[in-house]
This record gives structure tokens, sequence and C-alpha cells, in this order.
């Protein structure tokens, strides 16, 4: 089995430009890979960063 680690910065709060994003990922490493995984948290973008930037959101 084939286990690919995707290594990526989101885009904070921008869940459609995530997941074209991710989709570019899975169509390149598709035919090497048998599961593909993102960080948690990825198509929201979110990680825990400064209360400011937490409570901004």
């Amino acid at each position: 089995m084939r286990i690919t680690l995707a290594q990526l910065a989101p885009t904070l709060g921008d869940v459609a430009a995530n997941l074209a994003r991710s989709e570019e990922v899975l169509s390149e490493v598709a035919q090497d890979s048998d599961l593909v995984v993102f960080p948690e948290l990825f198509l929201s973008g979110y990680s825990i960063g400064t209360v400011d930037e937490d409570m901004s959101l």
C-alpha cells in the first residue's frame, strides 16, 4: 500500500480554493497512491494561531 502525505498550506476560510487545490493534488498522485492524507481541517483552512486571528473568524 502506498500512502501519500499532502503537505499543503491552505487558505484560511476559502473552502472552494482549498478544495480545488486538493483536487489538483489528487489528480497528480492518483496513479501512484492508494491513500492520500491531507492536513486536519485543510478544507476550512483553519490552523491554530494567535487569539486575535481565531477571534476574527
